[in-house]
């Protein structure tokens, strides 16, 4: 059963779509790679501020999630060091503290896929930082079911020219982000539904 996920790259054949009950996927590009022809998608990210509300209150903080595997890069880190407003989040850190670490910030920057979408979840505006090493597909997959134009990703260093948005201001693609939301609730399998048999 698949419900919100996608994938990382194409894959080789397609035969095993026959076997699983799919009932939502992370985006337009998974589904056309799948050969599904669907026209909801949604990420269940796009849900944790129902699960952990935070009240949207910036913080003045520059908040930067890498990838898992970027935590350690030295360019990384000497940017963090060169600045008090720069905030790293290690997404491998308990996942309440990261989201609320996230949802104060005036604006993230994150290879992390999950990082973009837990800021887009509490609204916090946010830039894709270059993935390095990763497959752009789900990055790209994810902003086609929200309706976000994605640029190419921004490398770290160049975060310090980066012009910033007022922290307050709405993301211009909330609807697409209402739109996933009420799929992803409208579609959660009804067999995995508390208090239902399967």
């Amino acid at each position: 059963m698949i419900w919100g996920a996608g994938l990382l790259h194409p894959v080789q054949g397609t035969g095993f779509v026959d076997h699983v009950d799919i009932a939502l996927v992370r985006g337009p590009i998974t589904a056309a790679l799948l050969g599904l022809e669907l026209s909801e998608f949604g990420d269940p990210g796009l849900l944790i501020n129902a699960v952990w509300p935070q009240e949207r209150a910036p913080n003045g903080k520059i908040g930067i999630v890498p990838h898992h595997s970027l935590v350690d890069d030295p360019v990384l880190q000497a940017l963090i060091a060169s600045d008090t407003r720069y905030q790293l989040i290690d997404p491998r850190g308990q996942a309440q503290d990261v989201c609320a670490a996230i949802a104060a910030c005036d604006h993230v920057f994150a290879s992390s896929l999950h990082g973009l979408i837990v800021a887009d979840a509490y609204g916090v505006p946010n830039s894709w930082l270059a993935p390095m090493g990763q497959s752009r597909l789900k990055y790209l997959d994810y902003a086609a079911s929200v309706g976000r134009p994605l640029r190419a990703p921004i490398n770290v260093e160049d975060i310090p020219t980066v012009v910033l948005p007022d922290p307050l201001s709405p993301l211009s693609y909330q609807a697409g982000i209402d739109a996933c939301r009420t799929a992803l609730y409208a579609r959660f399998p009804k067999a995995l539904q508390a208090g239902r048999a399967a």
